[in-house]
């Protein structure tokens, strides 16, 4: 049984969200960790965490997760079959922090595990057919408990179609669905709105030409096709993709590998012709087929901006020039963005891409390398989850882990929604819903647009275009909303006639394009069918739903509100940023369908406060700092592994030497319940134990990894491998003996190996460079506000208005800052929000950043004064040391370069919190923490 606990609700939060329950959250989630928890109702009316990871509803995910999470766990040795290519470019992307911008970057866990299991599956178990793939990882719940009916069996038509029989978990009825054809390998990545389907689509594309480079026999493609459903989308997948860019603003490639990467990339109105090694296309699905008509239907500036709705259309044809210049290619690689359009087999969108799976078998080749989906809502039209979904990040997900907003209703109106057919006039039927918008939209735009610099939106869903075209005459006529563009309607002209005027048609597109833009003047967006894919703006901060979405309208609660879900940008990731859902109680009913699906959606007849403010102030100008930007003190060459001597490592210990066998103790469980009967010892034989060549490769693989090292896997398996045989037992020893096999197994023994080679090799390629002075200081006066969610103190002595603090050891230090008669000025730092931070290698040998808590003034006698550097702590972590020794050699470059003394203090949790009474100066501080250090080592010498 999952053991659960309360949910955090942690008390910082309710400064920065004080509602009248404190949004529930899993303290210390982060996006790129394996989750290991979920949020769940309580039935009392709260939450609690579940202490597992939440069950996907998906036909194949559960049970692929288990296979693929093992395999994570054994560093993906185990099972083999993953080729260099493969686990280097997993290691690179995954394995270690990188840079972006000067601050740690992480890829976040649904990338990394979309990924994971698409190498898994198509290449250690070599599942190219999706009957097998549906057989082999079936759910049990999709089983019945019909005993007439065949379980897992994939039966074909008269029609040579595939069809799978399976119970919808939703309903329990038995439903048939069809599968790609035989050949085709087709997966998809159920991936919620905003968790970064474009840089799985780079992952894809990244690891499909490297493999196809470097792996003999590959069967993938270095020929992509990346098909977006309309035009928006291609224009916001195009920003990324065009000459590449996303490619070299993010490190997807290894640095030993960026001169092997040679793409062309063509977008839909590109005449480029390739020359490379491989060629990525991106477009749209109307440019690879048209109707064979003449005349185009009349749409109106909404559809001709996104484009036809895929439909089913027995006369697409082919744009001859694009298809042409793809075949020309003898391999194909395809993804689908927004693939819930895509699962229909009349439908031409399927056509096209059959047609060229089709072409290639034609010309005796495999047919496409792989067609892989990406979409939140992997849907047929029966609401049926597709039955070759891989991996699932649902939205409750996304939203545990911050990296969408927070849906929470306002609830402030208990009128009930008015019946259409009596409705003349819209804006006077929802008026109530529409004041309370607007109000709290005006809270947003003074919050938001005043302190961040980012103006919110407040987007409006109505029942049809005539309604949509009342509501924004309505607003427009109020003070505010009254001048030019404020009120953006997307449907319509004025008369209320559909319009295919190409130039109004291309400001509206710019219009829709900007909103987020500052310099737009969009505060207010009217619409029925702007919640469609692709118009993915991040400022949406209000929701105000004025129409039912019956079942009839074919749309799901995700999408109804997917358009406000993007989180904006500059908040920073410790705020916890909320879409506020405002409607008829038909649309909260809606909205309210989300729990279904795991998401908890709150409500509240208080709306939240905005957040806590961070910035420097006008008047404080003398408390400012002007923190030195030093370069690093060191690089790392790679090429320096070449002169590594292994030969130099002490030994680690002796050789584990039992006789041909091994003991281990197996735990006994029933089946049933798979609870803990007993435990019982069992003797094995070790005639055929690992191998020597898997032991040490799997140690090498995890020196690489944990130490971040590019270099070629052979450069350091040799240097592995000569240090076990000659150096770590202290003698040279037999690498086939059982006695070395059997020791070298031991996690404990392989994991000091790696700490040992990994430190001293970090330190070996480690080269110091002459550290210089940058022209460009930080100066906290200069910085630009953010927002803080968590605790904050006002004091004085600093620039900024609110001191932030992450703690009560940190509130704590900065009163005595605040009131210490010597500290002339302080600023605590915020970690990234200051942008200060100290380069170091960490025990591993891989370069980490430190970001020290508080920097102070501290005046002596004549005028002279004193920087600290000051880090409060309460749990020293294995890197603490490398920390403090770059930390204090960062003040003495600092101190020579810049005239002014900078010194390091690092002031312990227990130390404090154990002082009788608080100094009233620093001085005295130091000096009763200076006895405390002492004290410490007399304690370790008894």
């Amino acid at each position: 049984m999952t053991k659960s606990k309360k949910a955090s609700t942690v008390k910082e939060q309710k400064v920065v969200i004080p509602l009248e329950q404190a949004i529930p959250e899993i303290e210390d989630r982060k996006a790129w960790e394996i989750p290991e928890s979920y949020l769940e109702k309580d039935g009392k009316g709260g939450y609690k965490v579940v202490n597992t990871r939440r069950p996907s509803k998906t036909l194949l995910a559960n049970n692929i997760r288990k296979e693929v999470d093992a395999w994570r766990k054994a560093d993906y040795t185990t099972p083999k079959g993953i080729s260099q290519t493969s686990l280097t470019l997993l290691n690179h992307w995954f394995g270690q922090d990188h840079i972006v911008d000067g601050e740690v970057f992480h890829f976040r866990f649904a990338q990394r595990e979309a990924m994971e299991t698409t190498i898994y599956l198509y290449e250690v178990k070599g599942i190219r057919d999706n009957a097998l793939l549906a057989e082999k990882y079936m759910d049990a719940m999709a089983y019945g408990n019909d005993i007439f009916t065949n379980r897992k069996e994939v039966v074909e038509n008269a029609k040579s179609k595939r069809i799978l029989t399976r119970v919808v978990p939703e309903t329990g009825l038995l439903s048939n669905q069809d599968l790609p054809p035989e050949g085709l390998t087709r997966y998809c990545g159920k991936a919620a709105t905003g968790s970064g389907k474009t840089n799985v689509m780079a992952f894809l594309a990244l690891w499909s030409y490297f493999h196809k480079k470097f792996e003999d026999n590959s069967d993938l493609s270095q020929t992509i096709l990346v098909i977006a459903p309309n035009v928006i989308v291609y224009e916001r997948l195009k920003t990324d993709f065009e000459n590449g860019n996303i490619f070299y603003h993010f490190p997807f490639i290894p640095d030993e590998w960026k001169y092997d990467w040679n793409m062309t990339f063509i977008m839909r109105e590109d005449q480029v012709k390739t020359s490379t090694d491989g060629t990525f296309y991106l477009t749209n699905i109307h440019q690879i087929y048209e109707s064979r008509a003449e005349t185009k239907e009349d749409l109106g500036p909404i559809g001709n901006m996104l484009g036809q709705k895929p439909k089913k259309d027995s006369q697409a044809s082919w744009l001859e020039s694009l298809y042409d210049r793809i075949m020309k290619h003898d391999e194909l690689l395809v993804i689908n963005d927004e693939a819930h359009h895509v699962h229909d087999e009349d439908l031409a969108w399927y056509k096209s891409i059959i047609s060229f799976h089709n072409s290639l078998i034609e010309r005796g080749k495999k047919g496409l390398s792989l067609l892989f989906d990406l979409t939140a809502t992997p849907k047929d039209q029966n609401g049926t989850f597709f039955p070759w979904i891989i991996t699932d990040y649902p939205l409750a997900q996304a939203i545990e882990d911050k990296i969408v907003k927070t849906p929470l209703i306002v609830h402030q109106s208990d009128k009930t929604s008015p019946d259409n057919r009596q409705i003349t006039n819209a804006y006077n039927a929802y008026n109530e819903w529409i004041q309370i918008a607007l109000k709290r939209y005006q809270e947003h735009y003074d919050c938001y647009y005043k302190n961040l610099g980012q103006k919110p939106v407040l987007f409006i869903m109505a029942e049809d275009t005539k309604q949509a075209n009342q509501i924004a005459e309505g607003i427009q006529g109020l003070a505010g909303f009254n001048k030019k563009d404020q009120v953006l309607v997307i449907h319509t002209k004025n008369n209320g006639e559909l319009t295919t005027n190409q130039k109004d048609l291309e400001a509206l597109r710019e219009q829709a394009r900007m909103i987020d833009d500052t310099k737009s003047p969009v505060k207010v967006v009217v619409s029925v069918l702007m919640l469609r894919e692709g118009w993915d703006v991040k400022n949406v901060s209000i929701i105000l739903g004025l129409r039912p979405f019956t079942s009839k309208a074919n749309i799901l609660p995700e999408q109804s509100i997917g358009r406000g879900l993007r989180l904006m940008r500059d908040l920073g990731p410790d705020y916890t940023q909320i879409l506020e859902i405002i409607g008829t109680d038909k649309f909260e009913e809606f909205v309210k369908q989300l729990e279904t699906e795991g998401v908890g959606v709150g409500v509240t007849q208080k709306p939240p406060a905005l957040g806590q403010w961070i910035e420097p102030i006008k008047g404080r100008d003398q408390f400012d700092f002007e923190i030195p930007v030093l370069s690093a003190s060191f690089t790392r060459k790679m090429e320096g592994i070449s002169t590594f001597d292994p030969s130099k490592l002490p030994a680690i210990g002796n050789i584990d030497d039992k006789g041909n066998y091994r003991e281990l103790q197996v735990t006994l469980t029933t089946a049933n319940t798979e609870k803990k009967v007993g435990t019982k010892q069992v003797v094995i034989e070790d005639d055929e134990f690992v191998s020597i060549q898997e032991l040490l490769s799997n140690l090498t693989n995890k020196i690489i990894k944990e130490g971040k090292f590019s270099a070629k896997f052979n450069d350091l398996l040799k240097i592995t491998k000569q240090y076990v045989r000659f150096n770590a037992f202290g003698k040279e020893v037999d690498l086939d003996s059982l006695a070395v096999r059997r020791t070298l197994a031991n996690p404990a023994v392989s994991n000091k190996i790696m700490l040992l080679i990994g430190q001293a090799l970090g330190e070996h390629i480690k080269v110091k460079t002459e550290v210089k002075v940058t022209n460009y200081p930080i100066r906290l006066f200069e910085l630009d506000g953010f927002m803080w969610r968590r605790e904050t103190v006002s004091l004085k002595k600093t620039v900024f208005n609110y001191t932030p603090v992450y703690n009560e050891l940190e509130k704590g230090f900065a009163k005595f800052l605040e009131q210490a008669e010597d500290i002339t000025k302080f600023a605590a730092l915020a970690e990234t929000f200051t942008k200060f931070n100290i380069p170091y290698l960490n025990k591993k040998g891989s370069q980490g950043l430190y970001y020290p808590d508080f920097i102070a003034e501290q005046e002596l006698k004549k005028g002279k004064t004193i920087n600290w550097i000051i880090e409060t702590k309460g749990f020293e972590d294995e890197n603490v040391q490398y920390k403090d020794a770059e930390t204090e050699n960062w003040c003495k470059v600092a101190s020579k370069h810049t005239g002014i003394e900078w010194k390091f203090m690092k002031v312990p949790d227990k130390f404090f919190k154990g002082l009788k009474a608080i100094p009233k100066t620093f001085a005295e501080l130091k000096d009763k923490l200076e006895t405390y250090y002492k004290n410490l080592e007399k304690e370790k010498m008894f």
